[in-house]
């Protein structure tokens, strides 16, 4: 039993100058922070939530149906103000009010931990909600 033994811890052994060669020859795969302007935060949302957030208020919209906090206005919903009350990296201001998107929007997004999705006027942010800073956002989901 011990020379079956020694055979295979020396094959396994016999691998690993091979498998470390394998692994020092692995190229780096670049990311999107390295195409970003400097100070630029990475983006947390990916295409398919921005899409899946864009088709889920468009359907909404078309229907006729403004979320609380817009109104209708001929073929579509608008805010009662256009002036901008967030920007990415920064809080937002405790005078700001926002809305959690709907659960059925909500369960179709990935989430990333400690954050959350809200809908400010026509715009949608992922937040920090202990304090509020805006990570990412779709603007003008008009």
């Amino acid at each position: 039993m011990r020379p079956v033994i020694a055979i295979v811890m020396m094959t396994a052994l016999s691998a690993i100058p091979a498998i470390a060669q394998d692994v020092q020859n692995v190229e780096p795969v670049s990311t999107s922070i390295a195409s970003l302007p400097p100070n630029q935060p990475e983006p947390l949302l990916t295409g398919r939530d921005k899409s899946v957030i864009r088709g889920f208020y468009a359907r909404q919209f078309a229907s006729g149906f403004c979320p609380v906090g817009l109104k209708r206005d001929g073929n579509g919903c608008v805010a009662a103000s256009r002036e901008k009350l967030w920007s990415v990296g920064r809080r937002l201001d405790d005078k700001v009010t926002y809305y959690p998107v709907p659960t059925e929007l909500r369960l179709q997004l990935r989430t990333p931990p400690g954050c959350e999705f809200v809908r400010v006027q026509n715009d949608v942010l992922l937040i920090k909600p202990d304090d509020g800073t805006v990570l990412d956002a779709i603007s003008n989901l008009q």
